[in-house]
């Protein structure tokens, strides 16, 4: 399992595009309480 500086790491290398998707598809959610889990998940399931 990936700490959160190493997924943070994976986060910033991919295209600004790719990342800009994964946030706008995590803030378009409801719940915002969770944001930050939904990140972390989303990024892992790029890796």
């Amino acid at each position: 399992m990936k700490n959160d500086a190493g997924l943070q790491k994976e986060f910033k290398a991919l295209p600004n595009d790719e990342q800009e998707e994964i946030i706008n598809t995590i803030l378009s959610q409801p719940n915002e309480s969770r944001q930050e889990q939904k990140i972390v998940a989303a990024i892992k399931k790029l890796s």
